[in-house]
């Protein structure tokens, strides 16, 4: 009869040890998930497999029961924390202004937000939310939350117009040539006067930092008064820009028109001539 055991020689695999588990491991591993929340997280920190880990639940009803319990504990946690965020905004104090059925609700609230961020407008923000510009202002006054969130809101909006701004004065958009009403090529076009503004406002950034991280005025000091070129607010900023990109858009149209115009007229006067009898053409 042939010997097929291996060959002394070969190498052997050392047997597992037999991993048992224990009162001790099973509350290892329910601490381990309380803090983890994961089972696999929660097998690896005590060196056993997440397959064993359930194999170990299904066998043992009261393992089952402390692990649901553990998960029950997580999960009603977790919602606590998500409910605590989502009412922050809520009960942030408004004043007077939350008792009124036609005042200041969350809702109207995210709305005037909302389109306070894309339109950079007060004006137009309180008619899109349905509410005066006063009320607006008086509960910027008193909520310290909602403040916090107007500013947010112009600051997205300024960056949008600025990327817009930007893109067109730097790296300036394509223009399509129009030649006998069909479109031969295209061509790049770039707007100086964004550009202009752009560094100019960016200058009068830094002008307003270093004046105001710079020492007080000697005027200040003996009494006297000190008068200060108004420097233009964000609203003012912006609406330039979008009067400044309204105008360059303008212009090419009417470039645009006129050369369509041109060369409509060329073709109105070669109409039925031959090449060589009309060189101007």
């Amino acid at each position: 009869m042939t010997d097929m055991s291996p060959p002394h020689w070969a190498p052997r695999t050392a047997p597992k040890p037999f991993a048992r588990w224990s009162v001790d491991t099973e509350q290892a591993f329910l601490l381990a998930l309380r803090f983890t929340g994961r089972v696999r997280d929660a097998a690896a920190a005590i060196g056993r497999s997440q397959s064993v880990a359930y194999r170990r639940r299904r066998r043992c009803p009261d393992f089952a029961a402390r692990w649901a319990a553990v998960l029950a504990e997580q999960q009603a946690a977790w919602i606590a924390e998500q409910g605590k965020a989502a009412r922050a905004p809520a009960e942030e104090p408004l004043g007077d202004l939350r008792q009124r059925r036609d005042g200041w609700g969350e809702a109207r609230r995210k709305l005037f937000l909302r389109a306070l961020s894309e339109t950079g407008s007060v004006r137009d923000a309180c008619a899109r939310a349905r509410i005066s510009s006063t009320s607006a202002y008086r509960l910027r006054e008193q909520c310290a939350r909602f403040a916090k969130d107007w500013d947010i809101a112009l600051e997205t909006q300024a960056v949008t117009v600025e990327q817009v701004a930007f893109e067109r004065a730097v790296h300036g958009w394509e223009e399509p040539i129009v030649h006998g009403g069909q479109i031969v090529g295209h061509r790049w076009r770039f707007s100086e006067s964004l550009l202009r503004t752009l560094v100019l406002r960016g200058q009068r950034e830094a002008a307003a930092g270093k004046a105001g991280a710079g020492v007080a005025n000697p005027a200040q000091g003996r009494g006297g008064q000190v008068f200060q070129k108004p420097v233009a607010t964000r609203e003012e900023t912006n609406a330039a820009l979008g009067k400044a990109i309204a105008a360059a858009e303008w212009r090419l149209a009417n470039e645009a028109e006129a050369a369509q115009a041109q060369d409509w007229a060329r073709w109105q006067t070669c109409w039925g001539r031959t090449p060589g009898a009309a060189p101007e053409c």
